[in-house]
């Protein structure tokens, strides 16, 4: 049968009510009788006329040329369901619903798209099992032709979920089909004033359910959440979901200043007139005391007091009356349950995720939504999807922050847009001219927030801004206290002290300025990017930005100094974790300590004192570029230093990094300048770091001889100074040298000793570098059983660790040995995950060592074939890091 494509085409739509249920308790049963179902549905239709473009589960979507027989169809499908025999004991009967409507629609693919077609999805939704709805299309087509045996009835207009217009509602009837409905799913504007949304309500499921589930269990729900994050509309699509009510109204009170009048405010709205003689309040009581009603408190944080005890006055003497309420901060009354509203999802920044999954981020489709209603061509596109990403981080996934930005789409491009976030102030302005002032603009948004704090609270506010990433309670307590200015000038009489720092803290969680996260075992708060833009200005306003960012770096470097103390290595683990949690403020307090003491000749600086404490971190996590970076920096404006210990060993960990990142030629010059300098000192560790430093470096240069030489020196210094760790690793560079000069057996055997005295001092880093060591040694020799099982060892290790510079090294060891055992794309897929990994860490191969990697991935080319090689190489590449080490485990 043909899909009827042109004039008006009369749609019908049925599904299944509490079907999810039946194929719960009645799996079988349910399969049996949806075939019935689909059969008869299927030959009612099309012995009508019809045709089925569409089934979704038990769904069926069906077009016909003629209304007539669109109603006959419905008609006759009930009268056959009801017919049926039954399936099984105690199974129900099939309980229908139809939903009919017509008007225009685009074809496309076989299938049908546009207004009419969301209408009668809307219409089927408002219906009930075994009840017929006709739109009023539909009416006004069939009215005066109807078949003696149909009636309707007029069930009055009503607001269909998502649609602007309102829908006359008819009901179709047959004297041999059940008549009696509750009221519809739809609200009846005659018991509401919710507003007619003129934009998409954009994802929020999670909420919506959470927020249903619980206006079940209480009378009074109460959504919180900083400003623009969307609580009015999300309560408002909730409230139009509350059909049951016999009102359903919403009350404004963001334009109410006087608390006195917030009673007025709900009066007003219900067109309720004072008595004389006679409180307002105890009017509306009267009114509201027997009524099924839903009040919407919207926006009450200005006001809390006075809703609060209208809200107990409510609760207390209407309890047919439930309450939903917006606030950036809890009403604070017995019988109140709280939701915080979060920010919309976010998509990943670090790129590879194609449009289609874009869209399913809340914060993207909402962006783009908007700005296709600004800019009708606007798309979204591989070249802009990755700043849009981006964007929406930015803007901390804040409904209102992304509607400002998508407005300014008409002007500039998506790019240009979030270039000038870090003026988002300026930018984000121009919102709808009919909502309230301070909807208007983000800077307005956030001033109205701002303005309602005391002094203390504002004071704290702006000082958290020199946070980055986040902070934890101790380091509030330790950064924030401190006199009150007020316009650049002190107020030593008012001050914040350490004591206050939680109750004022736990007031700005409850204001939504501050966010609270729990996680396990470290509790820790944040600010929005946008809150933390506006208390910057605060605080530079206020000319404390300098004084409380020195405050800030001084708690990091005491973080630092206190967890570099912790030297086993389960403590080390715990330390990177916590160093993982603070990154960010570590990077702002560092580069604090670098920009004030470029001039300074203070022994130790701070940036020093920095670069010793989070060595091992970098190193560890692969943060090799950003770790180099810092450091050369240091070691630039300490050249003005004496010669002290101290510069000596900043000079060898920024070697020690070169050397990490292949950089083989600046790691010596490095370690030649610091072993110049702690040579004229009497520290024997210090010097013999630095001759196994160079050691490290001349063998990585095949300089074996000199390299031999600097670990004789430094050996008997480690020996002295009862270093085991310092043995330990000249064990292993006798065995690296003698397995470069071919002595397998002397190499094997330094290595044994490294590992055993790595053992006992319970340091796994160190016994897994010797594994490393002697998986590639066993490699060469033709042992790839025990070269696998010494790298494998080493990985898991590492992994735990996460460490991720010598994870790059065992790929690239197990990628020779796949090649060495005859497995090409195993091979190629390690090269692709080794190199994805090293670049990632801002690392370079030293020339020996790629010149060996160039050979074998030159004859995997010739062995794969080109196109072979690249597809396998490219696969490893776009591994993650979990996805790479479990390939490498699977040999």
């Amino acid at each position: 049968m043909p899909l009827p494509t042109e004039g008006t085409i009369t749609f019908l739509f049925t599904d299944i009510v509490g079907s999810t249920r039946l194929w719960e308790a009645f799996p079988e049963a349910m399969r049996a009788a949806l075939a019935i179902h689909d059969t008869l549905l299927q030959r009612e239709i099309e012995s009508h006329g019809g045709y089925v473009f569409k089934t979704v589960g038990d769904a069926f979507c069906a077009a016909f040329a003629s209304t007539t027989a669109a109603v006959e169809t419905a008609v006759a499908i009930h009268l056959g369901l009801r017919n049926l025999p039954a399936i099984a004991p105690d199974f129900p009967p099939l309980r229908v619903r139809i939903g009919i409507h017509c008007g225009q629609a685009e074809v496309r693919d076989n299938d049908y798209f546009g207004p009419t077609v969301n209408r009668v999805a809307r219409l089927l939704s408002a219906g009930h099992g075994e009840q017929i709805l006709l739109s009023q299309t539909g009416y006004a087509l069939i009215h005066a032709s109807l078949p003696e045996t149909i009636h309707l009835l007029d069930r009055g207009i009503y607001l269909l979920k998502d649609l602007q217009a309102p829908e006359h509602i008819y009901q179709v009837q047959h004297s041999d089909l059940p008549s009696d409905f509750p009221p519809l799913n739809a609200l009846n504007p005659a018991i509401t004033n919710l507003p007619v949304q003129t934009t998409t309500f954009i994802g929020r499921q999670k909420e919506i359910a959470d927020i249903q589930r619980l206006m079940t269990a209480t009378r009074l729900l109460t959504l919180t959440g900083s400003g623009g994050t969307g609580k009015t509309r999300l309560a408002q699509h909730v409230a139009a979901e509350q059909t049951e009510q016999q009102g359903i109204w919403q009350i404004e009170l963001g334009p109410v200043h006087d608390p006195a009048l917030v009673p007025l405010a709900v009066a007003s709205v219900l067109n309720l007139r004072e008595e004389p003689n006679r409180p307002l309040m105890q009017t509306l009581l009267d009114y509201l005391k027997d009524r099924s009603t839903l009040l919407l408190l919207d926006n009450c944080e200005h006001l809390l007091l006075a809703c609060a005890q209208l809200a107990e006055a409510i609760l207390r003497h209407c309890p047919k009356v439930r309450l939903l309420v917006t606030s950036r901060e809890a009403l604070g009354i017995s019988g109140e349950q709280t939701y915080r509203v979060p920010s919309l999802s976010l998509p990943p920044v670090t790129g590879g995720i194609g449009n289609e999954d874009l869209l399913k981020y809340e914060a993207v489709r909402l962006f783009v939504e908007r700005a296709v209603l600004v800019k009708s061509d606007f798309l979204l596109t591989r070249a802009n999807s990755p700043v849009l990403a981006r964007l929406c981080n930015r803007l901390d996934g804040i409904p209102l922050a992304l509607e400002l930005a998508a407005a300014r789409v008409r002007a500039m491009p998506v790019e240009q847009i979030e270039t000038r976030l870090n003026d988002r102030f300026r930018l984000l302005t121009g919102g709808s001219k009919t909502t309230l002032p301070q909807q208007q603009t983000l800077r307005a948004l956030i001033d109205w927030s701002y303005d309602l704090l005391t002094l203390t609270e504002k004071a704290l506010l702006t000082r958290l801004s020199v946070f980055s990433g986040g902070w934890t309670l101790e380091a509030a307590e330790q950064v924030t206290p401190g006199p009150i200015h007020t316009e650049g000038e002190a107020s030593p009489e008012v001050e914040i002290e350490e004591w206050e720092v939680l109750d004022l803290l736990t007031a700005l969680v409850d204001k939504s300025l501050v966010v609270y996260d729990e996680g396990a075992g470290h509790s820790r708060y944040r600010l929005l990017e946008t809150v933390r833009q506006y208390a910057t200005e605060k605080l530079t306003a206020n000319a404390e930005w300098e004084t409380f960012r020195a405050k800030h770096r001084d708690c990091y470097l005491r973080y630092v100094d206190e967890h570099r103390k912790q030297k086993q290595a389960p403590a080390q683990e715990d330390v990177l974790t916590a160093f993982d949690r603070e990154q960010d403020n570590l990077r702002m307090a560092i580069e604090c300590a670098l920009e004030e003491e470029a001039g300074s000749a203070a022994e130790p600086p701070h940036c020093l004192r920095f670069v010793t404490g989070l060595y091992d971190y970098w190193y560890r996590r692969g943060l090799l570029a950003e770790g180099r970076h810092l450091a050369e920096r240091a070691c630039d404006f300490t050249r003005k230093m004496p010669p002290t210990g101290a510069r000596g060993k900043l000079l060898r960990l920024t070697g020690n990094l070169a050397w990490a990142q292949g950089d083989l030629t600046a790691a010596e010059g490095f370690y030649r300048e610091s072993l110049a300098i702690v040579l004229q000192g009497d520290q024997k560790l210090a010097i013999a770091d630095v001759y196994y430093s160079l050691s490290m470096v001349l063998i990585s240069q095949h300089q074996f001889a000199e390299a031999h030489e600097f670990v004789e020196q430094a050996l008997p210094l480690y020996q002295e100074e009862q270093d085991k760790g310092g043995m330990a690793s000249c064990y292993n560079e006798f065995g690296l040298i003698a397995a470069e000069t071919d002595d397998a057996p002397v190499a094997f055997a330094w290595w044994e000793k490294a590992l055993s005295l790595y053992r006992e001092l319970n340091d796994t880093m160190g016994s897994a570098a010797i594994l490393v060591n002697m998986g590639v040694r066993a490699k060469q020799t033709g042992q790839y059983e025990q070269a696998r099982q010494c790298l494998l060892e080493a990985l898991d290790i590492h992994q735990k660790a996460a460490f991720r510079y010598g994870i790059a090294y065992i790929f690239e060891n197990l990628a020779a040995l796949a090649a060495a055992e005859q497995k090409p794309e195993r091979a190629a897929h390690l090269f692709g995950a080794f190199t994805a990994l090293f670049e990632a860490m801002g690392a370079k191969m030293p020339p020996v060592a790629s010149e060996k990697i160039a050979t074998i991935v030159a004859e995997l080319r010739q062995t794969l074939g080109e196109t072979a090689f690249e597809t396998c190489f490219a696969a490893g590449q776009a591994f993650s890091l979990e996805e790479s080490c479990a390939f490498a485990r699977k040999g």
